[in-house]
């Protein structure tokens, strides 16, 4: 069965989505993309389109909560651009709805799925090349260009830092796992 995906907002982050579907396809993934909301007033026609299976979500991060959540009742899976929401108690109506439904829902943390990352994590966790004594992470770059005005509003988007870390934050954890909290 061919999965038919979806995907809402189509800016920078959509286009990105659709490359990558149309690569899995291309690559032997049983996929294809087959609707895409550019505008606001397209999402609700496309979460109620029986031939969508699967949905990302590309929108700016302050509406992802409410789409998700329509989107699994609406019986898809979903991949949700990250940050899902910017803070714990703004995300857990979805995990709330996420833990009730039989449909998966993830964020988009890239970094795991990219060559060579799951390499470095299974060195990491296996111990081939010795004892890890340590590890430093670096992230350099600019902020994004393609849309400044929604990364300048950190009420909206948490500022480009947060929107950014978290995907080295997300490979942190995912290498060494939840940190442990000592008393002092």
């Amino acid at each position: 069965m061919t999965l038919g995906i979806g995907i809402i907002g189509y800016g920078f982050m959509g286009r990105v989505h659709e490359a990558s579907w149309i690569e899995a396809a291309g690559l032997g993934a049983d996929c294809e993309v087959r609707a895409i909301a550019a505008r606001a007033d397209d999402v609700d026609v496309l979460i109620a389109n029986d031939a969508i299976d699967i949905i990302s979500i590309c929108t700016p991060t302050d509406t992802h909560i409410d789409i998700a959540i329509a989107a699994l009742r609406a019986g898809r899976h979903v991949l949700l651009e990250k940050p899902v929401a910017l803070s714990v108690a703004a995300m857990q109506p979805l995990l709330d709805e996420a833990a009730g439904s039989n449909r998966l829902c993830m964020p988009a943390h890239c970094m795991r799925f990219w060559p060579g990352w799951p390499h470095a994590r299974d060195a990491i966790v296996d111990g081939r090349y010795g004892e890890l004594l340590g590890a430093e992470f670096r992230r350099v770059g600019a902020a994004p260009a393609w849309n400044t005005a929604f990364y300048a509003d950190p009420a909206r988007s948490g500022g480009a830092l947060f929107d950014l870390h978290i995907h080295d934050a997300d490979f942190a954890l995912w290498c060494f796992g939840e940190p442990l909290y000592l008393a002092c």
